[in-house]
């Protein structure tokens, strides 16, 4: 398994419950550790996609392996995009 990837935000947590799937919730993406839940923007929705998932094409040969993440010293467990309720888990690596 990989070393977690730290990934800094200088913003502070949000109260949100993604389990109540709110209109407002719906126009923002989410990024939730084990104890807080951040609002972050549409390039920190990728950036972080990139580094949890993996990025570039295997049969070209640049292919560069997920990782888990930790935001602010805590373990990400989901990230949500805007348009969709949809949580994607993050720890697939632990």
């Amino acid at each position: 398994m990989a070393d977690p990837y730290e990934y800094s935000l200088s913003q502070l947590p949000v109260e949100e419950i993604l389990d109540r799937q709110t209109d407002e919730q719906l126009v923002k993406n989410y990024a939730q550790t084990t104890w807080n839940v951040y609002e972050i923007s549409d390039d920190q929705y990728a950036e972080i996609y990139r580094i949890v998932f993996g990025t570039g094409h295997a049969f070209a040969k640049n292919w560069v392996g997920g990782r888990p993440v930790t935001i602010n010293g805590e373990t990400l467990q989901w990230i949500k995009r805007r348009d969709s309720h949809v949580r994607v888990v993050t720890t697939v690596h632990t």
